[in-house]
Order: structure tokens, then sequence, then C-alpha cells
């Protein structure tokens, strides 16, 4: 994975009264990636093959937005909003039976109610934190 940050000065931006209300942004981007993990594939011989074979690769975006406001001296309130999966990728990370995926190459063998194979869909959460 990797991650980037993007800091805004907290004096950036026009000064209103005493404070600098465009600036003490964070905007963080990570990046993360899977090549996909092994499973094998079911077999009745003596010697079963392991790890023969691989999920599809995948990969998501997450990203945070964070602005802090000073509201006494040593005292800083934070306001911020979390994306998870920003694209909303729906890449497959697995598959619920392996046989029944090599015949069918369904993954959820029939079953939609299987969500967990998927990757997680996009969620936002915000939130905030004081600092001192």
């Amino acid at each position: 994975s990797a991650t980037v940050t993007y800091r805004v000065h907290e004096r950036w931006g026009p000064q209103i009264g005493e404070k600098h209300w465009l600036g003490d942004w964070y905007i963080t981007a990570v990046y993360s990636y899977g090549s996909g993990t092994p499973w094998s594939t079911p077999s009745k011989d003596v010697i079963k093959p392991i790890n023969d074979r691989r999920h599809p690769a995948h990969d998501t975006w997450n990203m945070r937005v964070q602005k802090y406001f000073t509201v006494f001296k040593d005292l800083k309130l934070s306001v911020y909003s979390d994306i998870r999966n920003v694209f909303d990728a729906r890449d497959r990370t697995g598959h619920v039976s392996a046989s029944e995926y090599l015949l069918t190459g369904d993954p959820t063998a029939g079953n939609k109610w299987y969500n967990w194979i998927w990757q997680q869909p996009r969620s936002m959460r915000v939130g905030a934190s004081i600092r001192f």
C-alpha cells in the first residue's frame, strides 16, 4: 500500500479577525493492492494440490479529509470525514465452494446472500475529536 498526505498550512488563506479559516487542512489518500489470495483445487488424489490457484487481484482507494480549528491556545477541535473504497470497486476476494466455482464459474455457488466474498462497498464516516 501507499499513503500520501497533503497539508494546508494553518496560516493559509485570508485572515478574518485573528483566524485563517481556510488553513489547517489535511488530506490523506491510501492506495492498497492485493495480489489475490491462493486457494487449492479440490482433489481426491493422495497428494492434493496446495495453493495451485489464485483469486483475482484487487485494489482500493481510501481517503480522509480533516480540518483543525484552534478553540483556545492549546486546544484544537478536529472535524473529519473518512471515505473507504472511494471508487466503489466491487472486486471478488474469495468464493463459497471451490468445487462449485470450478464447475459453474459462480463464486457465490448460486446463493447471492454471500456478501463476504466481495470487497466492501463504499462507506463514509464523519466525526470530531478534541486535541490538547
